[in-house]
């Protein structure tokens, strides 16, 4: 399969929250491990730092690590990624900071959106947004890259049907579509 070239940048969602709730035109990330939860509590107390890396490195698939966010867990959960390299693998995602995450500015990042996550599978825009945020990474993380099964099944369709529409006509009478 031929790599699109496709960064994070390239995803990237424009104009996600109100002024109040921004830095650099992006989304604090925010939390409601507390109760009560506020966007203003997640921005007073730093919620959303992480220690830069001294010297960031692309690897070799196009990853660029920049930071380690400040949060407990296992390192695979705080690592930060530039914008303008590739994304991580998505998993599906169930809670305790798995979100991908992608530095606003130096010293803040913030995780992924549903939107942004399904962009990377190459789904449409909000084909997912009748479940919760929690349900929609989920699903997401769990789903398959519409390009990469189509690029798998490209060949074994031409190879046993004239034509798409009729591998389609004939995939919609076998589930009753």
């Amino acid at each position: 399969m031929i790599d699109k070239g496709i960064t994070m940048q390239d995803i990237l969602e424009d104009g996600y929250a109100t002024d109040e709730m921004t830095s650099g035109g992006k989304s604090h990330c925010l939390t409601a491990r507390y109760n009560g939860a506020v966007w203003w509590n997640s921005i007073e107390r730093k919620q959303r730092t992480m220690v830069l890396k001294d010297n960031p490195t692309m690897s070799k698939d196009g990853l660029i690590r920049v930071g380690t966010a400040d949060l407990k867990g296992h390192d695979s959960i705080k690592r930060v990624y530039a914008q303008e390299g590739k994304a991580p693998t998505l998993t599906t995602m169930q809670g305790g900071h798995r979100e991908p995450k992608v530095a606003v500015t130096k010293e803040m990042w913030r995780k992924l959106t549903p939107l942004e996550c399904e962009r990377l599978q190459t789904l449409p825009d909000n084909y997912t947004n009748h479940v919760s945020n929690s349900q929609r990474y989920k699903m997401i993380g769990n789903g398959w890259t519409i390009s990469v099964i189509e690029h798998l099944l490209r060949d074994w369709v031409k190879e046993h049907f004239d034509t798409i529409d009729q591998f389609q006509s004939e995939a919609e009478s076998r589930v009753g579509v």
